[in-house]
């Protein structure tokens, strides 16, 4: 009860810090995994050109 009490008055307060975490996890992946495929993409470009020349 102690618990369900606490995580309760954390929610009413800081209310944008608490969800943060939980909105967080979906986009910053879908950002991770964006950089990663762009950062391939531009390495196999930029091999791809100097292959090229």
């Amino acid at each position: 009860m102690l618990i369900i009490n606490t995580q309760k008055e954390t929610k009413k307060q800081p209310a944008p810090v608490y969800r943060l975490p939980l909105l967080l996890p979906c986009p910053y992946s879908f950002l991770l995994r964006f950089s990663v495929h762009l950062y391939i993409y531009t390495i196999s470009f930029k091999s791809s050109r100097l292959f090229s020349i």
